[in-house]
């Protein structure tokens, strides 16, 4: 495509490079300039912005000349120059060069021209109303009607055409020889005399690659003229032979011309009018790609808010530093942990069978949701983490795990107070009366970890969760029920404790353990104070009555909390009235 024989192809590397550029404005090709040539091959200039490829230009050449034309090849370097803008090499290259006339040689007898009479050179500025002559000296001395009349001829005419116009292409300097050399070459020029070109801009090796479509800084009109320089022997002349290069109406409209003005033989009407369709599809494309960017920033943000709806999920569950482990793909057995101290709570429903029972299963189920959702916000308020919440109203929360944290049977202690006293706001689905809970807590160390893959669970294992579990089995309505290592933690804390007694618990023997009153100076805290006080001497009064009451002994749900297996010793009486007293004395 690019010429009959390797000669037309060496000249026409350049033109297929600048029709390639309209599809690819971004890329930045190299140049190849023939400067020289003879029957035995010709003088090849090689520049480029890349540095390191002269061999594999090279490589090229000699196979496109072998695959294309079936002709042997043989190049050498003559000069490599290396700069900061890249190389300049020099190659010659002999082959059989079927395809050149020596000046002044005759053409063959099929390529000779009829006689005809010269042309006049008003006709021929008619053909080309957009050309441009100019002399050796670099000098305008003449140019077609329709460039005269955009342009001022008068400015035109006699000045040097470095002043008027900047050479975009091809990578030479804008002289006289080169114009010489190289009229088989695609050339641009760029009118700068109203648009504030300096004189630099003229040297080529500042090109940069201009684009259909692209606007100077300034609100000056650009005229770029594209086409071939040919050399008229009667005029001693080059002749510009141009067109416009517009890329739709409104560049035509910027360069001040009209659908009128371009040649109807060329393809320059077609040119603009192709390209203004294919600004209407383009800017129908950038629409199309504008609500399709909408849809997608939208379809995100859906993405975003599901994902935080998730990680809420998951947080809520396995709480987050444990879920930002699984999502950081660690196995679920590495989040097993030991912790040496943590505080277990278990709350039971009092009387949650006679619901079961006795209520529908709709019933039972809102009397769970409406317990859990105020269970839930407390424990989001104390930091703490819900283990678990079992089908027969138990209630499982654990401080200190996973996040470790040394204020673990504070924070239990202000949640269990809340639990008891929220708990009453919810009625009774049967009796329409406020509910009571029983509460267990213990203190001590437990092992935790994801158990389960399907549906992943954080568990607890240990003696300290059985013992939590006793200590709400032997509970009271409405009473929070401690363990000597829990009452140990909460001292200095604000909270008051007082001493139950020594209980039997299953699997464990006897137990010291304690009720929860509530906080130091509230009154709460001294009517339950006040109360217990009250259980305490009519346990006393009963066994000074009756020594062998065997029922008040053993029935844990009698009206004293003081039911103990054995009697409080003279010590724990006093241990017993001195706090008390402590907190009912209180002015």
């Amino acid at each position: 495509l690019a010429g009959r024989n390797y000669r037309d192809f060496l000249n026409e590397i350049d033109n297929v490079h600048e029709t390639i550029r309209f599809s690819h404005p971004k890329m930045q090709s190299p140049s190849f300039i023939v400067q020289a040539e003879d029957r035995q091959g010709c003088i090849l200039i090689y520049r480029s912005m890349r540095t390191g490829f002269t061999y594999y230009v090279i490589g090229q050449l000699m196979q496109c000349a072998k695959m294309f034309f079936n002709v042997d090849v043989e190049i050498k370097v003559l000069e490599e120059i290396i700069t900061e803008k890249g190389c300049h090499v020099t190659f010659r290259l002999n082959f059989d060069n079927i395809g050149y006339t020596a000046p002044g040689e005759p053409r063959s007898r099929g390529t000779q021209l009829a006689a005809y009479p010269d042309v006049k050179s008003s006709t021929f500025f008619k053909i080309f109303p957009f050309c441009l002559v100019f002399n050796s000296k670099m000098k305008i001395i003449g140019c077609g009607g329709n460039l005269a009349s955009l342009l001022r001829s008068q400015e035109l005419l006699g000045s040097d055409v470095k002043d008027m116009f900047c050479l975009r292409r091809p990578l030479v300097d804008f002289t006289w020889t080169n114009t010489m050399c190289l009229q088989k070459v695609i050339f641009e020029i760029e009118w700068i005399k109203d648009n504030a070109c300096s004189a630099k801009d003229a040297v080529t090796t500042n090109f940069k690659a201009c684009r259909f479509g692209e606007e100077r800084a300034t609100n000056t009109k650009r005229l770029l003229l594209r086409g071939q320089m040919k050399y008229i022997q009667d005029w001693d002349a080059m002749a510009f032979l141009c067109t416009p290069l517009l890329g739709n109406l409104d560049d035509m409209l910027k360069a001040g011309l009209y659908l009128h003005d371009l040649n109807m033989f060329d393809s320059s009407r077609d040119l603009v009018l192709a390209g203004q369709q294919c600004a209407s599809d383009l800017e129908y494309t950038m629409e199309k790609q504008i609500a399709w960017s909408k849809q997608i920033e939208d379809t995100l943000q859906k993405l975003d808010i599901a994902r935080q709806q998730s990680d809420n999920l998951i947080n809520s569950m396995l709480t987050k530093s444990v879920a930002d482990r699984l999502k950081r793909g660690d196995d679920a057995v590495d989040t097993c942990e030991a912790f040496a101290e943590v505080t277990i709570l278990f709350s039971y429903l009092v009387r949650f069978a006679d619901i079961c029972t006795e209520g529908s299963p709709m019933q039972v189920v809102q009397c769970i949701q409406n317990v859990t959702e105020v269970y839930d916000k407390l424990v989001e308020k104390y930091k703490l983490f819900k283990v678990e919440t079992l089908g027969d109203g138990v209630y499982m929360v654990a401080g200190g795990v996973p996040d470790k944290c040394s204020d673990h049977a504070e924070k239990m202690a202000g949640l269990a107070l809340e639990m008891v006293e929220n708990a009453r706001h919810v009625k009774n689905p049967i009796t329409g009366v406020g509910m009571q809970v029983r509460i267990g807590m213990h203190t001590g160390g437990v092992v935790a970890g994801i158990v389960g893959k399907r549906t992943p669970q954080y568990c607890l294992f240990g003696d300290t969760v059985n013992t939590a579990a006793r200590m709400q089995t032997n509970s009271e309505p409405g009473r929070i029920h401690l363990t000597q290592p829990c009452r140990d933690c909460l001292k200095e804390t604000g909270y008051v404790t007082v001493y139950r007694g020594k209980i039997h618990v299953k699997g464990k023997g006897e137990m010291r353990t304690y009720w929860l009153a509530g906080r130091q100076g509230e009154q709460s805290t001294k009517d339950m104070c006040k109360l217990l006080r009250q259980e305490h001497f009519k346990k006393k009064q009963r066994k000074a009555e009756n020594p062998f009451d065997f029922h008040s002994i053993h029935n844990s749900t009698s009206t004293s909390s003081f039911i103990t297996i054995s009697d409080l010793s003279d010590e724990e009486e006093q241990e017993l009235e001195q706090t008390l007293q402590s907190v009912i004395g209180e002015a």
